[in-house]
């Protein structure tokens, strides 16, 4: 299995609790954590096409850490929460190594790996389909996991998963929530931000 293959198994299986992934990511690439969020670098090293997602406002979201890896990945935070202590947190990660087309299977895979460290973990697949119905492009699978608790103590989340193949590689966008239950205005808010995550051409 490619290593960068490991490194999605190992974010599932910790919830991407973050001082695990900053080692299966790698380095930290250089970034100023608490400028405004921009997703739109994240897969922009191609030089052909970048993950564009708007965070909520209400958050007044932010960026944090940034690991170079291969996958590249970058974190974000409403302002005030950090690495350290969150209670809402966002990435976006960009493998240009990864064209399955199994994007379900891949999505379970993840569900699977995270069940090692959240055994009564939970998922549904909310919806699938392609950004661009018309000419097939961009398949993505959205979905839901419930983790009500962790081997390791940690406590309940509630996260949402986004795939979606571009034409360089797979971008990741995921959402944690501590606590058992999303409320509903934060819980509407990113459901329409994922909703209108997109993968545009850099110009």
């Amino acid at each position: 299995m490619k290593l960068a293959k490991v490194s999605v198994l190992v974010i599932g299986a910790l919830c991407l609790a973050i001082l695990g992934a900053s080692i299966a990511l790698g380095e930290p690439a250089k970034d100023v954590p608490g400028k405004k969020a921009d997703s739109t670098g994240v897969g922009k090293a191609t030089g052909k096409e970048k993950m564009v997602i708007e965070w909520p406002k209400s958050g007044n979201w932010a960026t944090g850490e940034m690991f170079a890896g291969p996958p590249v990945t970058q974190f974000f935070y409403p302002k005030g929460q950090s690495a350290v202590e969150w209670t809402e947190m966002g990435s976006v990660e960009f493998d240009g190594s990864e064209n399955t087309f199994d994007l379900a299977g891949r999505a379970r895979l993840l569900f699977l790996g995270t069940q090692k460290g959240s055994p009564n973990a939970t998922w549904t697949i909310l919806t699938r389909g392609y950004k661009d119905e018309k000419n097939q492009g961009f398949p993505f699978v959205f979905f839901r996991m419930n983790c009500p608790d962790f081997i390791s103590g940690e406590p309940a989340q509630v996260q949402y998963w986004l795939l979606m193949l571009g034409k360089t590689g797979m971008f990741t966008v995921q959402y944690s929530y501590k606590g058992k239950d999303i409320p509903a205005d934060k819980g509407n808010a990113i459901l329409q931000a994922m909703k209108d995550a997109r993968i545009e051409a850099v110009k």
